[in-house]
């Protein structure tokens, strides 16, 4: 239903309104401002005006739903725009927010369904021909695995849109799922080149995957992999245990439940590999922090790779045209975390609570005593490699800063959370006050923004769901957090501002950024699902 009213028409109503409820002087006054007196239709029409029709008319708009159809620009389909009738709020129609950032959820499911199966099938049939090269073949899986139509909705939260609209994000991607189900996963983006995410599964061979950013005309597009980072060049599936990345991203390194370990170049393609233990392969890592990496821009520059193995040895090797062993430890325990300092010292933490600081130049170690409680959740170096910070099952951060050069130092605990830290990220640096800040989460609904340098919190903000996990962008600009209302929000840095948000139908369990800051992707809670997500941080497409 349509109704179209002149302002003559309005002037009527509230006119008639004003006399029928006794204002007469304020009805006289309005007579006069809206000459109503010299209006012909009034004169001929008054007596048809039926009583209450101003209040009338009003109860009916709030009633009925405004309907109107819009062209769709990618496919020519006719849209329903289902946008309730409101007096007080702008019409926010498709035409104006769903071509970027989103469906009404009721024209979009079909749509979905239909692109979904055209889409898997495409797919499917060229991983099919692909996979003689290294890629799966997706044939012999079962394939309503990876229909499209199982994808749960992801909506576009606040500020752009409210939760009960549920307006569908549109133009974002999935990693196409190749393991078993109800498996848990976790993805991280290339540090350097945007294009390129690299997943690892459970019980199964991690897997590259290469984003475009073309003009998407789906609501979700599936990624297949570019490679299947298999352990060696057979059809064997042995179960990636852990990877990482080089910070200048030019360089993959993965360990496998076999004890061996590969190193990748940016798109998958083998470089070398070794047998490193005859137990699974437990932590990984590559010398150099994120400065050093960045610094070197483009130069091809040797370095070191540290491996953990479950029975608590620690191997350094050294990387240029091979692996080629430097230097041995026992950490004693399953190594759990391995990180490095700079290009001569990193940390190691093991599951029986015991962090130990070794320098492969001189040989020397150094046991943090009393370091952490537990198996630490996080341990990692800042971007300059000024500070170690670490999580244990406890609400403090806990900072191991060396004296100069060396391994010795000193432990702080820094307390302002009042309930366990589930998760930090540091800041990548690009100024000086950056590169000593670092956030935090906690059960406490707390996001807290820490200066390691002068031990106080700089910023906080209280979250309305419990966080599960926090990630700071490349460029210092943004913070995401995923919450246990199963969303992801994503706040401006330094001030905490709430930016976008995205509603899943999952738990989020980790978030990773793009080196570009243009996406972001996120696994749910043992479904091994990852979506990519483009960022709306514009104002301009918020709704009124």
């Amino acid at each position: 239903m349509k109704i179209n009213l002149t302002s003559d028409d309005i002037n009527l109503l509230v006119y008639r309104y004003l006399i029928e409820n006794g204002y007469s002087h304020t009805a006289f006054s309005f007579n006069k401002e809206a000459e109503i007196a010299r209006n012909p239709y009034y004169n001929n029409h008054a007596d048809k005006i039926p009583p209450n029709a101003l209040v009338s008319f009003m109860q009916k708009a709030m009633i009925y739903i405004y309907l109107e159809y819009h062209t769709d620009d990618l496919t020519g389909d006719q849209i329903v725009c289902d946008e309730p009738f409101s007096f007080f709020r702008k019409h926010a129609c498709f035409r104006k927010l769903g071509q970027q950032n989103g469906l009404p959820i009721k024209e979009s499911t079909p749509i979905m369904s239909e692109h979904g199966q055209h889409a898997t099938s495409q797919q499917q049939t060229a991983m099919g021909e692909r996979s003689g090269a290294g890629v799966m073949d997706t044939n012999s899986e079962n394939p309503e695995s990876n229909s499209l139509v199982e994808a749960s909705a992801i909506y576009l939260g606040p500020p752009q849109r409210r939760l009960a609209d549920k307006w569908q994000v549109f133009g974002y991607m999935r990693l196409l799922e190749y393991g078993p189900k109800g498996a848990a996963a976790v993805a991280y983006f290339n540090p350097a080149f945007p294009a390129y995410i690299v997943k690892r599964l459970e019980d199964a061979p991690p897997a590259m995957y290469q984003i475009s950013k073309k003009n998407r005309v789906k609501t979700c597009e599936m990624v297949p992999p570019i490679a299947m980072l298999r352990e060696t060049d057979g059809d064997v599936e042995v179960a990636g245990t852990c990877l990482r990345w080089r910070h200048d991203g030019r360089m993959l390194c993965t360990g496998y439940a076999s004890g061996s370990v590969a190193v990748w170049n940016t798109c998958g393609q083998r470089l070398f590999g070794i047998k490193a233990s005859n137990t699974l392969i437990s932590a990984i890592a590559f010398s150099g922090n994120r400065r050093f990496w960045n610094e070197c821009g483009s130069t091809v520059i040797e370095c070191k790779l540290a491996v953990g193995d479950a029975d608590g040895r620690i191997l350094v090797f050294r990387v240029y045209n091979g692996l080629s062993h430097l230097a041995s430890y026992n950490q004693g325990s399953v190594v759990t975390e391995i990180d490095w300092k700079d290009n001569d010292i990193f940390a190691a933490a093991s599951a029986d609570a015991k962090v130990v600081i070794y320098d492969t130049a001189t040989n020397a170690s150094t046991v943090i005593q009393d370091a952490v409680e537990s198996n630490p959740l996080f341990m990692e170096w800042g971007p300059v490699g000024r500070c170690l910070a670490m999580l244990d099952n406890t609400n403090m951060l806990k900072l191991y800063k060396p004296n100069h050069n060396g391994v010795q130092g000193t432990v702080t605990s820094l307390g302002a959370h009042t309930k366990n830290i589930v998760a930090a990220s540091w800041q990548f640096g690009h100024n000086p006050k950056s590169a000593n800040r670092i956030c935090t989460v906690a059960m406490d609904k707390q996001l807290l923004v820490w200066d390691v340098v002068t031990d106080c919190v700089v910023t906080s903000i209280l979250l309305d769901q419990v966080p599960t996990t926090v990630a700071v962008n490349a460029m210092d600009t943004f913070v995401a957090v995923g919450t246990y209302g199963n969303l992801v929000k994503i706040f401006n840095l330094p001030t905490l501002t709430l930016s976008c948000s995205f509603c899943d139908q999952g738990l989020p369990t980790s978030v990773t950024w793009a080196s570009d800051g243009d996406h972001i992707a996120y696994n749910v809670y043992n479904q091994q699902r990852t979506s990519v997500l483009p960022i709306t941080t514009s104002t301009s497409v918020a709704a009124d």
